[in-house]
């Protein structure tokens, strides 16, 4: 990452802003600056053109704002003048840029700018424009693909705005009144529902004591089953985030699990793209939770969930964690001898892991690959490439060493890692908790089994396999038991 120069316009707002947006959208910046609505400063302008080009060379970071300075006040020589005209400039740039965003954001948004063009003919009593600002919003929203929250939320403002202005002429009033309280019920519902996933998947995946009061969800529930049929046929992605909620709430239930990805499945072609994402992410984790839980006997229903999130193409590189996500698809997919889907899978998809952790997550991903396969000098050529820009890489790239030089019998190699890897887990402030004793308990084992006789090998994977190791550790050493006639010696 490129370091910004202390003072400089690298490490401002202006510049964080500046480098977010793309090459079309800074040409957009440009038209906005010279609407004299907006702007009547040529300086503005100047400073405008003379960064648009530091912009399209990617060196925001390393300008100063003398360099600003000979560009706009070439002749003058007055340093402090310079400098108190340049923050001034500087200042008004970014309050321009900022008003720029808000009304981008504004003008991509046609709920909001209909719900503000009702609100101001309500004001101004243009009866008219309300009536046909009101039926626009409402039929949008009616049309809508899948309802979200914030559909939910303009929905009652419409509702709520139409009744403040028209009250006194509606002869039923409260018709008016009872869509404004279905459609508050279904915006406070959806919130709900996200809100409730968010708390239960940390203290599920994360083991984060959180406490809250989850007694609106028998208020929901009742909700749900009252008007089932409608939410299923006109709400999918309301209906959706309920059944999620249920999931999380009896997560070691298959059946929470199994109704929210057949009605997904089912379903999926109605969702909008922010939603097919949050419920493609949902089974995702779901099913890597049952995974790593034995509630599955190998990777096959992970990767299913992954190769149909493939196959709907569900744009997941925008997804947080997206290169965790890159390496567990190969290494699910190879765990059950996908080899010919994870090399397609690594050569359509790389492209899409961010540049600062491509090349390590490539590395990763085909080291798994390469493991797996049987191939364990390709596997080893691999592991060089990664660097272990956190612990999950470095726990992974460990994981596939060890095993390695358990299976070829490298007991000094293996010896040497094994306190190396001890010595890191100990740095308890770098590592998830949970994961430290999950490896310990892996590494443990892996050092007894080049040291106890052949007759004890067997006790003691059986032994290590009933404390908390990871799934793909487990599937591992159960291989070694299947071990023809060796219980897992190695070769």
């Amino acid at each position: 990452m490129k370091k910004s120069v202390p003072g400089g316009l690298g490490d401002s707002k202006l510049a964080e802003i500046l480098r977010g947006l793309s090459n079309p959208e800074f040409r957009e910046l440009g038209a906005f600056l010279r609407s004299q609505y907006f702007n009547n400063s040529d300086a503005i302008i100047r400073l405008y053109s003379y960064l648009r080009k530091i912009h399209a060379k990617d060196g925001l970071d390393k300008i100063e704002k003398a360099d600003i300075a000979k560009h706009i006040y070439p002749a003058s020589a007055d340093g402090a003048e310079n400098d108190a005209n340049i923050r001034k400039l500087l200042s008004n740039f970014t309050k321009l840029t900022e008003k720029f965003l808000a009304i981008n954001s504004l003008l991509n948004d046609e709920y909001l700018t209909g719900s503000l063009l009702m609100r101001e003919s309500a004001v101004r009593n243009y009866p008219k424009s309300f009536e046909r600002y009101y039926r626009d919003v409402v039929k949008k929203l009616g049309n809508v693909r899948s309802r979200s929250t914030e559909n939910y939320y303009y929905l009652m403002d419409a509702e709520q705005i139409y009744f403040q202005f028209k009250s006194k002429q509606l002869s039923s009033p409260e018709v008016q009144l009872g869509k404004i309280s279905f459609a508050l019920d279904l915006h406070y519902i959806s919130i709900k529902l996200l809100h409730f996933y968010s708390i239960l998947n940390l203290k599920l995946h994360y083991k984060k004591s959180i406490e809250f009061d989850t007694w609106a969800f028998d208020d929901i529930t009742n909700f749900v089953e009252r008007h089932s049929t409608l939410l299923r046929r006109e709400h999918q992605s309301l209906y959706a985030d309920y059944l999620s909620v249920k999931m999380l709430m009896n997560p070691d239930d298959a059946n929470g699990f199994n109704d929210l990805r057949k009605y997904v499945s089912a379903h999926s072609g109605s969702f909008g793209n922010i939603e097919k994402h949050r419920m493609f992410i949902y089974l995702y984790n779901h099913s890597v939770y049952r995974f790593n839980k034995g509630y599955c006997s190998d990777a096959g229903e992970v990767f299913s969930i992954i190769k149909e999130m493939e196959d709907k193409d569900i744009p997941l590189w925008h997804y947080f964690a997206y290169h965790m996500y890159f390496i567990n698809a190969v290494k699910y997919a190879s765990m059950i001898g996908e080899f010919e889907w994870a090399e397609r899978f690594i050569a359509g998809r790389s492209l899409k892991i961010h540049d600062d952790i491509r090349d390590q997550t490539l590395s990763l991903a085909g080291a798994n690959l390469h493991f797996f396969r049987g191939d364990h000098p390709s596997a080893l050529k691999q592991l060089l490439g990664v660097d272990y820009p956190n612990y999950s890489f470095y726990l992974g790239a460990k994981s596939i060493l060890l095993k390695i030089y358990y299976m070829t019998g490298e007991h000094e190699a293996a010896l040497s890692q094994i306190d190396a890897v001890r010595h890191y887990i100990n740095r308890k402030d770098i590592i998830h908790e949970r994961h430290a004793k999950q490896f310990s308990n892996f590494v443990n084992c892996i050092a007894k089994l080049f040291t106890v006789s052949d007759d004890e090998r067997s006790y003691e994977i059986s032994k290590t396999m009933k404390t908390d190791i990871s799934a793909t550790d487990r599937v591992w050493l159960q291989g070694l038991l299947r071990n023809s006639g060796r219980s897992g010696k190695p070769h």
